[in-house]
């Protein structure tokens, strides 16, 4: 593990922080989070994968699993707030300010813009990609081809729009 500039982060010492991983300073650990496992993808496993980037002032709460990328580092950005029990799925890139609710479901190469705010227990399908403050509903399901515009308010399953995010 790498961590960078003065400001140590914290980490609970029930985290299991594999040795590809990068946090920057003031980031938070939770309780028994996993960050960095092999990624969950049937060409590479068990390779350790390409890391995971947890960046300055983001919060994993506990029980969070973040997974090694299997072409680049799985990148959890500045600010971002990951409340218990969500996964985030290798190659994935989570936006600054970000908001991911308990028990989201982040698949593989996902990338989720800045300032979306995603809901309870929502899942998100691989190779998507969130627009900048999008909120999708609790329980919502983002399917593959789902249309998505910046600013948007998405709930359902599968998601359908619902009208601008005026947060």
């Amino acid at each position: 593990m790498k961590i960078e500039d003065s400001a140590k982060p914290m980490i609970h010492p029930t985290a299991i922080i594999y040795p590809n991983c990068e946090i920057h300073e003031s980031a938070y650990i939770g309780p028994y989070c996993i960050i960095g496992a092999p990624p969950e993808d049937k060409k590479t496993f068990p390779d350790s994968g390409k890391g995971v980037v947890i960046r300055a002032d983001a919060v994993l709460h506990g029980h969070v699993t973040v997974d090694a990328g299997t072409t680049q580092a799985t990148e959890i950005m500045s600010g971002a707030w990951l409340m218990k029990g969500v996964h985030v799925g290798h190659d994935a890139w989570i936006g600054c300010n970000t908001v991911l609710s308990c028990h989201v479901l982040i698949g593989g190469w996902v990338e989720v813009n800045h300032y979306t705010n995603i809901g309870l227990g929502a899942a998100v399908h691989q190779r998507v990609k969130i627009p900048m403050r999008c909120m999708i509903g609790m329980n919502s399901t983002v399917i593959k081809n789902s249309e998505m515009k910046e600013g948007g308010k998405y709930a359902g399953s599968p998601i359908r729009y619902i009208g601008e995010n005026r947060r």
